[in-house]
């Protein structure tokens, strides 16, 4: 009947529709952007009406190749759940490690002004530690300095002090005592003696 063609290009139609989503659910459908669990009702989807009897392990497979490694990872210690707690639990581990999921999937460099900015901070503070660093041993050599030279004047007012006591206990230094007792009367004399050229032992 005139019907016949008709059935037959939307059985053609229909078979070509569902092998294309075949063909994406093994090959093209990517995780993206969404979560497991919506990942997984995307798969379900492509299947249509195979999906209640689509194998289960398969579609498990197919949907585990298509998370980030270290999700697999943890995935990979519940064996024993159900799919669809497994993509919850997927879901699980992505809120909590989205960062080092984006990074997994979109590995970049950092740019070239980002590093070239991180390198003039480090050598602007490094800088700045040589500056504070120079300036606290000058004041440090200063220090040394004004310590050695009060030093220095302590000893010489000492020396100075010792020495005007001797002076002072000591009136007549280069005279000897036998002088400064008898004066010119004295038979005996100590060298050095200021009055020794004037001596003479037999007067």
């Amino acid at each position: 009947s005139s019907l016949e063609p008709n059935i037959t290009m939307v059985g053609t139609r229909t078979s070509e529709s569902e092998q294309r989503r075949l063909q994406q659910l093994l090959t093209s459908e990517e995780l993206g952007d969404r979560k497991p669990s919506q990942l997984l009702r995307r798969l379900q989807q492509l299947l249509g009406e195979r999906a209640s009897s689509f194998d289960t392990s398969l579609l498990k497979e197919l949907f585990l190749q298509r998370l980030p490694t270290n999700v697999r990872m943890v995935l990979a210690t519940a064996p024993d759940l159900q799919l669809a707690a497994l993509a919850q639990l997927a879901d699980s581990v992505m809120d909590v490690a989205t960062p080092t999921v984006a990074q997994l999937q979109q590995p970049q460099e950092p740019s070239r002004p980002v590093m070239t900015s991180a390198v003039s901070g480090h050598s602007s503070e490094l800088n700045e530690l040589r500056d504070m660093f120079c300036r606290q041993l000058a004041d440090l050599r200063n220090d040394i300095s004004a310590i050695s030279l009060r030093s220095r004047s302590s000893s010489r007012r000492r020396g100075d002090s010792t020495n005007l006591r001797q002076r002072s206990n000591s009136p007549h230094p280069r005279v000897c005592w036998y002088h400064r007792t008898f004066g010119n009367q004295a038979r005996n004399c100590t060298l050095p003696c200021a009055a020794a050229e004037n001596f003479n032992p037999h007067h």
